[in-house]
């Protein structure tokens, strides 16, 4: 009877540190850092400029941007941001303007940059997006700390011809009676149709914070577009 009592014992004095060693050893798993292979992230970039044609001196706009957010992880509260693009226009005689941008603002990776030509022909515009490493320094809470997004670019040309483009023709305001919807096009009626006065103004007041006095977060959703 006491050897089978002993045999019991030894077996449950085993199972009991084959599990504290199994656990241990989960522990260990779950505790070491995964290392995270630097990877080389392929960028595609874009740009874009409006109105093409165009004439001399008038601005045109031009769009860059690229498919990729930073770390992905550029939402609009924090501030991980791309820097360093390099935006070239070369004039019909060849002459580069280089211009360093600032930071990219925007959450979605875009940046708008406004050019007046002053002489006719055909400019090339170039939007180069250099190589960025994402490090603690510059974005610490992304998942993709050590990996390296690669350098890129995109050119379009700009035709500037001596006469002007006429802007798109606005819709007059009525001159009698008129109703909702407001054609999408009227751009200018926001003046006449909108009811929206902004932050700050009198009898603003967010959504649940009191009564409507005309100014509300919710009116300001009901801008026509």
């Amino acid at each position: 009877m006491n050897k089978k009592l002993q045999i019991s014992k030894n077996r449950t004095l085993a199972i009991t540190i084959t599990i504290i060693l199994a656990f241990s050893m989960t522990a260990s798993m779950m505790l070491v850092p995964i290392a995270h292979a630097s990877d080389n992230i392929p960028v595609y970039a874009y740009i874009n400029v409006a109105p093409n044609p165009t004439g001399v001196n008038q601005r045109v706009e031009i769009i860059m941007w690229v498919n990729v957010l930073f770390g992905g992880n550029a939402e609009i509260p924090n501030n991980y941001r791309f820097t360093g693009w390099v935006l070239t226009i070369t004039a019909p005689d060849g002459t580069n303007t280089t211009t360093t941008l600032g930071t990219v603002t925007s959450s979605t990776s875009d940046y708008d940059y406004f050019f007046t030509p002053i002489t006719t022909g055909s400019y090339i515009i170039t939007f180069n997006f250099p190589a960025t490493a994402i490090t603690a320094s510059n974005d610490p809470t992304s998942a993709l700390l050590g990996d390296t997004y690669l350098p890129t670019s995109a050119s379009t040309s700009l035709t500037v011809q001596q006469t002007p483009i006429a802007s798109i023709p606005q819709t007059p305001f009525p001159t009698a009676y008129w109703t909702r919807p407001i054609y999408g096009e009227n751009t200018a009626w926001y003046a006449l149709g909108s009811n929206w006065l902004g932050t700050g103004s009198p009898g603003y007041i967010p959504n649940g914070g009191g009564p409507n006095l005309g100014a509300t977060e919710k009116n300001s959703a009901q801008r026509p577009t």
